[in-house]
């Protein structure tokens, strides 16, 4: 199965200039013609119609960069191909013994226009024959400059493959049962990415004086050697693979009767054992010549393993006969441990209550406590860490902005997220209008030491001290400069080493605490319908609440309906008939509006609304295909746009939110099935 890739020209929200939105043009000054900035930070643009073989300091533009919208050239999804086989089997042994054993590949290959060229200036010294001065200051001169046109758009190319397989022995017993079995994972992926440009080898070419094979950025990309655009040209490759093997033993059964029923356990133990590796490969242009120098990804743990116990009873208190009041009444309570050999060991416990206190109404609770592990990427600390110079929203200074330092991946001090939750809710069956369902849950989530990210919050950062203080770090010149010296900076709006005054940490790391308030609800009603069943069913979220205090001494602020947090309102609705085999059903789904807290002052993002549809017919028993189904589908049947977002984030300017909504537009399809 596959699918063409869908380019970035093809869709108008895919862009870096927002000024059709009414909104900044954040087009960058990597391209070509390119931009010079002189050694006093002075920019001069570089004329187009000529190939810089003759180009005098007097050509140039004083104050204009060049810019391109990078955005445009880069594919929204790539061209994939997948396919994936699955087998199962079952077999029993004796009247209490059966064995199965399940098995899945996949494999998906693609490929895709990628942005892999350097966002670092190239600095050309004085000795390359094609040097301007611009100040006739005689220094060397930096260069925002974009090969793409010359070398062919960046590429990228690559396969993931994925081996799933379980299997064990089911045994039952007296009302017992018994499962022992085992299951085996392995992923992995590989990517080459091509075209790139050798950061090496372009110092290399600039600093050659001889005309026929030097660098020429000074022209209009018509003016370099093919064999210098060769010797500049390379290629990165990565990969990673992940294993997992687990085994476990499940065993669940009666223990004993009460008056009201029969008290039920069920209790198992778990092993499971993971394993992570990665890195990446750089081609000769960047080391030995006719190798590729193999780069363990950094900071993340080679492999961890997972012991756990568990055990749930349930226990019934109350049963009325013919459900008269009070009804039935069950509670239940569990317990789960967890050692990690990596971040030690966790105790969870959790008690539930359901009360059937009518036929047509149940009321219900639960409270337990959760924990989360980091994952291997989690792990990695500041190995992988990015550097994004970023002019900063601040109300305190006179242009509106401060140049600051944003600090991008994952901190080196990651710990486990922990949750407290409880629950509340009803099951009401309305038996004035029969086929009426509505069912109610109200969810309270506290977790600590979030594991996230502030990184959508940057713009409020200097206005809200109080709030954002501890994530703040004031640099000294000397820390400043070895920032700037790192290869891992991306300095993609050109700031200069001198106007930087903060550095942010927007880590991935762990924040003091979130809290979660709100309702997950279903109303549904079913009922003949034209010889058929109607369907007609709502189902959604309301969020009350989402508090994040960052630190133990910040204030908590509410953070629910901002730009990558969930919003409010979410909701699908559907519309359904069905008639001996054939079906059709509507989807209605809504995403509420919410505020974008990445520009400063905050804007209003309004709300999505997408139809999907879908036909479908099932053969009967009596025909040649017996067991298959034919469906058309539909998402997003009317192109709905998402609405429009000033997304500014780091290097990465969008013109709507990838977080909430999707620009793939309407999809149509057409599925064929067989069961036997």
């Amino acid at each position: 199965m596959g699918s063409p890739r869908l380019p970035g020209d093809s869709r108008a929200q895919w862009t870096e200039d927002l000024s059709p939105f009414g909104g900044p043009d954040n087009r960058g000054p990597y391209s070509v013609p390119g931009t010079i900035v002189a050694a006093n930070g002075e920019i001069f643009g570089i004329p187009g119609g000529q190939d810089g073989r003759s180009l005098t300091a007097s050509d140039l533009i004083p104050g204009q960069a060049n810019l391109t919208d990078r955005r445009r050239t880069i594919d929204i999804l790539p061209r994939q191909t997948t396919h994936s086989v699955y087998g199962a089997l079952d077999q029993s042994l004796s009247d209490h013994v059966s064995l199965y054993a399940r098995a899945l590949y996949a494999r998906r290959a693609f490929a895709a226009n990628s942005d892999l060229s350097s966002l670092t200036p190239y600095t050309v010294p004085t000795s390359n024959p094609f040097y301007v001065d611009p100040l006739g200051t005689g220094q060397p001169v930096s260069f925002d400059y974009d090969f793409a046109p010359e070398l062919g758009h960046p590429m990228i190319r690559g396969h993931l493959r994925a081996i799933t397989t379980s299997g064990g022995l089911q045994g039952h017993w007296g009302g017992w049962s018994i499962d022992l079995n085992g299951a085996f994972g392995h992923q992995s992926t590989r990517d080459t990415q091509s075209n790139s440009i050798s950061g090496r080898r372009v110092a290399m070419a600039l600093a050659d004086t001889d005309p026929a094979t030097a660098l020429n950025l000074f022209g209009d990309g018509t003016g370099n050697n093919p064999a210098t655009l060769d010797f500049i040209r390379s290629t990165y490759r990565d990969f990673s693979r992940s294993t997992v093997w687990s085994t476990a033993l499940r065993i669940d059964g009666p223990l004993f009767e009460l008056p009201a029923g029969t008290v039920k356990l069920a209790a198992g133990a778990e092993h499971r054992h993971e394993q992570f590796s990665g890195g990446y490969y750089y081609d000769s242009t960047e080391a030995t010549p006719g190798t590729f120098d193999l780069l363990q990804a950094p900071g993340t743990p080679g492999q961890r393993h997972i012991d756990a116990v568990y055990a749930e009873v349930s226990i019934p208190v109350i049963s009325v006969p013919d459900g008269a009041f009070p009804g039935k009444l069950d509670i239940s309570g569990a317990g789960r441990a967890d050692w990690y050999s990596d971040v030690g060991r966790t105790v969870n416990p959790k008690a539930g209550i359901s009360w059937a206190v009518v036929p047509w109404l149940t009321l219900r609770g639960s409270w337990g406590t959760s924990f989360r592990a980091p994952t291997f990427y989690e792990n990695a600390g500041a190995a992988d860490n990015l550097l994004y110079p970023y002019p900063a929203p601040d109300p305190h200074s006179p242009t509106g902005t401060t140049g600051v330092i944003l600090i991008t991946g994952y901190s080196p001090t990651i710990k486990p997220e922990r949750a407290t939750t409880w629950t509340a809710g009803f099951d009401l069956k309305q038996r004035m209008v029969p086929g009426l369902v509505l069912t109610a849950t109200y969810f309270d989530i506290d977790y600590r030491d979030r594991i996230a990210t502030p990184a959508q919050n940057v713009s409020q950062f200097l206005a809200e001290p109080d709030v954002y203080g501890s994530l703040i770090e004031t640099p000294t010149p000397a820390e400043v400069a070895a920032l700037y010296a790192s290869p891992a900076l991306a300095n993609y709006y050109g700031i200069p080493a001198s106007d930087i005054r903060y550095i942010f940490h927007t880590e991935t790391q762990n924040l003091s605490r979130t809290h979660v308030r709100g309702v997950d609800f279903t109303l549904s009603y079913t009922r003949p319908l034209l010889a058929g069943t109607m369907a007609l069913d709502v189902s959604g979220t309301r969020l009350i609440a989402m508090d994040q205090q960052l630190t133990g001494t910040a204030p908590a602020t509410d953070i629910l309906g901002t730009i990558f947090n969930p919003v409010r309102w979410r909701a699908r609705g559907h519309f359904g008939w069905a008639r001996a085999g054939f079906s059709a059903d509507a989807f209605l789904n809504y995403t509420g509006g919410y505020r974008n807290t990445l520009v400063a002052p905050a804007e209003h993002v309004g709300s999505w609304n997408t139809l999907d549809g879908q036909i479908g017919y099932r053969f009967p028993s009596a025909s040649p295909l017996k067991g298959a189904r034919i469906a058309l589908s539909a998402t997003n049947l009317f192109d709905k746009r998402p609405p429009y977002v000033n997304y500014q984030l780091y290097n990465v300017t969008f013109g709507y939110d990838p977080n909430q909504a999707s620009l793939i537009g309407r999809q149509l399809s057409i599925g064929l099935t067989f069961q036997w």
